[in-house]
């Protein structure tokens, strides 16, 4: 585990990509899906498990169930592009449709550090993978996890969705920021009497769209 000199942030280390991450993303045919963890050794993404290329997406997302753990938050990207056809007519042809989907695990008795180390990880791939599109996913139990509403999220999004992703956005920036400067000022609470500090990340699932019959 790496040790922070000076008491410096934890969330302000710009973590890196691996070499391995960074070759499979730039395959020709690349997997498809990773699975995105911080290297517990070094201040980087890795890439901890994959599925390969010629997996349909139902048998990738079977195994991309395996990955996820009780109390450990963790990223997935699955690539969707080649399979939109299975959402109906005209998702080929949506102007925002995703080459991935940037999918978070955040299981609520994961450690608050955590999920915010994790949350900020999405920025890092976003940067790093400029060249691609994505769609983010959010899920904090098994139920909310299920392929039909992972499809789902691809679609394009009403008005109403939009609003509601961009005031999450938002919102969730000011909570970094807040929570940036709590862990600047040492964490402590206003008074030894106040109750302890608990942040809500808004990393809640979106609701579920029924998919075209």
């Amino acid at each position: 585990m790496m040790m922070m000199m000076g008491g410096a942030n934890p969330f302000s280390v710009q973590l890196s990509i691996s070499a391995e991450l960074e070759q499979a993303m730039a395959e020709v045919s690349p997997p498809r899906a990773v699975k995105v963890a911080i290297d517990a050794r070094r201040p980087r993404l890795i890439a901890e498990a994959m599925a390969p290329a010629n997996c349909t997406l139902a048998e990738s997302f079977q195994e991309v169930l395996d990955w996820l753990e009780d109390a450990r938050p963790c990223l997935i990207l699955l690539r969707v592009r080649d399979c939109l056809a299975e959402l109906g007519e005209g998702a080929e042809e949506d102007p925002d449709a995703p080459d991935w989907l940037l999918l978070s695990w955040t299981p609520e008795d994961a450690p608050a550090k955590d999920k915010m180390r994790y949350a900020c990880s999405k920025k890092t791939l976003r940067e790093n993978f400029e060249g691609l599109r994505f769609k983010e996913f959010f899920g904090e139990d098994r139920t909310s996890f299920t392929l039909e509403a992972v499809l789902a999220s691809c679609g394009p999004m009403s008005e109403e969705e939009r609003e509601a992703v961009s005031t999450r956005s938002e919102r969730y920036a000011r909570l970094v920021e807040e929570e940036r400067a709590h862990q600047a000022g040492g964490g402590t609470s206003a008074s030894p009497s106040s109750p302890p500090r608990r942040i809500d990340y808004g990393l809640r699932a979106p609701p579920v769209r029924a998919l075209p019959s």
